[in-house]
């Protein structure tokens, strides 16, 4: 023999870990298991990217009709008007007499 040394190391590491692998088949399948859970994982990931994907082209849609109602709507400067958001708090009386004087304003100048 060439390799005695050789030998001397990698046959208890051989018989380590058949025997590691034969104590853990008891605690845990060795075996790989393709099913078990991965498909129904996989099929709802399926289902969200199908809404997801049906859901951009909704938007898109909604984006084409916007675009072809008010083609112009990039030339109107609305970055002067204070308007408030559906979640703000609507503003006081007074200021509702001051934008109600820029609105007619803006349509003035169109």
């Amino acid at each position: 023999m060439r390799y005695p040394n050789l030998f001397k190391r990698i046959v208890p590491f051989a018989l380590a870990l058949m025997l590691g692998l034969f104590v853990a088949s008891f605690f845990v399948s060795l075996s790989p298991s393709f099913r078990a859970g991965r498909g129904r994982m996989m099929k709802q990931w399926r289902a969200e990217n199908w809404d997801l994907k049906l859901e951009n082209e909704r938007l898109k849609e909604e984006n084409a009709e916007l675009k072809r109602t008010y083609p112009d709507c990039k030339s109107d400067n609305y970055k002067n008007l204070d308007l408030y958001k559906e979640w703000e708090v609507p503003p006081a009386p007074r200021l509702e007499k001051r934008l109600r004087e820029k609105l007619e304003r803006l349509e003035k100048v169109k």
